[in-house]
């Protein structure tokens, strides 16, 4: 038996949910179509090209435009330099402070 469309989107937010760190996910773990019918219903808002914001504000259209963004925008930050340079970056020293701050209050 098919899957409704509805069916469909409760299963593709459930798998994003399990990967999502901060509200913020790589294209690489998500299936591409759970991703595509998540972009078009709203759920994901691309960041940068192979990152989303895993946001239920459907009434922003844009990462930017959403208030998740504003408390997700350094777990992004700190997420993408990991991926893309691992531990081969600086950081200004108010920068690295504030995201390690903001690291150990999420344990």
């Amino acid at each position: 038996m098919a899957r409704t469309e509805k069916q469909l989107l409760v299963a593709a937010l459930s798998a994003v949910s399990e990967y999502a760190i901060a509200n913020i996910i790589r294209s690489k773990d998500v299936k591409p179509k759970q991703q595509a019918l998540l972009v078009k219903s709203g759920y994901l808002k691309r960041i940068i090209k192979g990152w989303y914001l895993f946001d239920a504000d459907l009434l922003a259209t844009k990462a930017g435009e959403s208030a998740l963004w504003y408390e997700s925008i350094w777990a992004f930050i700190g997420q993408y330099l990991t991926a893309r340079f691992d531990d081969n970056y600086w950081l200004m020293l108010h920068v690295a402070i504030m995201m390690r701050s903001i690291a150990l209050g999420d344990q």
